[in-house]
């Protein structure tokens, strides 16, 4: 895949790969609803959602199919706890390595059931939390600073 599309079809259940005038180049049939996608050098990562109205071949629950990139053959099959993806997105190994050491020492530590929800250590602190969230970041969280040395002047059409 270079210039072209790979599609979650859910509708038709399949995942498609498309060149750039929109021929289909060729398609992967899947057990049922395509729902998300992440890219990694060697694989393809696809969401599967359970059907809502039939039961698919891999039971009631939504899995993640692996694809290899070059042959489109499915790898695995991981099935997820849970009925339906929504989308699939590559994580650093540094963040799953976070996530699993918090989870050593706060284990499912939200309310109402929620992993991760709001803790408090003690009433002096402000809760934090442990869940990713689509959440604005403040103002401040939203600067950079750029460092650069440019040449005083350039030839036009130069590339720097």
């Amino acid at each position: 895949m270079n210039d072209g599309w790979i599609v979650c079809n859910s509708a038709a259940c399949e995942l498609g790969e498309f060149d750039q005038r929109g021929k289909l180049l060729r398609r992967l049939a899947l057990d049922s609803w395509a729902r998300g996608l992440a890219v990694g050098d060697e694989f393809l990562f696809v969401g599967q959602s359970a059907s809502r109205t039939e039961e698919g071949a891999h039971g009631d629950a939504a899995a993640i199919v692996v694809v290899d990139r070059d042959s489109w053959r499915i790898e695995e099959h991981v099935p997820v706890p849970c009925r339906e993806i929504y989308d699939l997105v590559l994580a650093p190994g540094e963040l799953l390595e976070g996530f699993r050491t918090r989870l050593q020492y706060e284990p499912f530590a939200g309310r109402r059931g929620r992993p991760g929800g709001p803790v408090r250590r003690s009433r002096d602190q402000p809760p934090h939390r442990l869940w990713a969230t689509g959440d604005p970041l403040p103002a401040e969280a939203c600067r950079i600073t750029i460092e650069a040395t440019a040449p005083h002047s350039l030839a036009a059409g130069t590339v720097i």
